[in-house]
């Protein structure tokens, strides 16, 4: 029997209510696993959200665009249209919705930490490497087919080391690099790690570059996406707790 518009009107409430409550569940939840901007730190990985990015093809999916890294307390060196520089978390923010960051607190020693500021230092003023990116996808195609034998070839010593940093990076590929010119990814992993071959979602889902510990939020009330990249870890407090 069809329903009366009452009855129509009552299971729309309830749909409505249960939302409402599942929504708020939620928000409790991510309490816990929000930070703020004076609690990054330096080698901490930020990745920026933007709804408008999210596309179908592989690696992009999530809308995570942009990535950066904390060289120094409240400085981030960070590749954009204008080349590198240094930013703050409320500018990425002003320009992005959410930002994830990630950390890796084994990685970074007092003498990585003094490298990072000289990739940094050094990195400053260089150009944002647009056709690299437009390359993304074959460049990425070619290093997945060949990484084995660069591997082999690094170790029977007949491979030629990979290059030093380019003189044009984009975001993803500043973030790499400077984790291979610090120490981080050592030499013998370098062949399997090229910049040129990694996107912002690349580097979320490897661990090298750190685990999930937090969002910063751009202003009170705003709404992490249900099927953000990282919401499964922000939602478990044992996760969050261990990191």
């Amino acid at each position: 029997m069809d329903q009366t518009i009452p009855e129509r009107e009552a299971a729309f409430g309830k749909i409505f209510s249960a939302r409402i409550l599942k929504r708020k569940t939620m928000i409790r939840k991510l309490e816990h696993a929000l930070v703020t901007a004076d609690d990054i730190i330096p080698g901490d990985v930020i990745l920026c959200y933007s709804p408008d990015m999210r596309e179908a093809r592989s690696g992009r999916e999530s809308g995570y665009s942009h990535a950066a890294i904390c060289c120094e307390r409240g400085s981030i060196l960070e590749s954009s249209g204008g080349g590198v520089r240094l930013t703050n978390a409320a500018a990425l923010l002003d320009e992005y919705g959410h930002v994830a960051v990630l950390r890796n607190t084994k990685a970074w020693d007092g003498n990585r930490l003094s490298l990072l500021s000289k990739f940094a230092d050094a990195s400053l003023g260089k150009q944002f490497n647009l056709s690299g990116l437009k390359e993304y996808d074959a460049q990425r195609e070619e290093a997945l087919s060949t990484q084995l034998r660069r591997i082999k070839g690094y170790f029977d010593n007949d491979e030629a080391p990979e290059a030093r940093p380019s003189s044009r990076l984009f975001c993803s590929e500043l973030v790499v690099s400077a984790f291979i010119e610090t120490g981080v990814i050592g030499k013998s992993a370098a062949p399997a790690f090229r910049p040129c071959t990694f996107l912002p979602q690349d580097i979320a889902i490897d661990l090298i570059f750190g685990f999930f510990i937090g969002y910063i939020l751009p202003y009170p009330g705003y709404r992490i996406p249900e099927d953000d990249l990282f919401i499964n870890y922000a939602l478990d407090e044992n996760f969050m707790k261990s990191v």
